[in-house]
């Protein structure tokens, strides 16, 4: 496993999230509000799982590093949109 693959983790508490890791496992306690704020995509499932945390969030969340999410998602923008997301690149 990539060693520093829960790196993301920190972007997602920045949320609100109520994440516990322990070694290589991930504990999400919840249901938990999340707010918008400023996070950065460290890699593909790291934008991932921010732009699923933002379409949940309250307020507006800013996904810096976002062309990781390129990589994966082709015209991710327009079919977030196309499901009713308020959504900039």
């Amino acid at each position: 496993m990539y060693e520093n693959r829960l790196l993301y983790v920190g972007e997602l508490r920045k949320m609100g999230a109520d994440v516990i890791t322990a070694g290589s496992a991930a504990i999400v306690i919840g249901p938990t509000p999340l707010h918008g704020t400023s996070v950065r995509a460290l890699d593909v499932r790291a934008g991932g799982a921010l732009v699923l945390a933002a379409l949940t969030a309250e307020g507006r969340t800013e996904i810096n590093d976002a062309h990781h999410l390129d990589r994966a998602h082709a015209d991710l923008v327009g079919k977030l949109r196309g499901l009713g997301a308020s959504v900039e690149r």
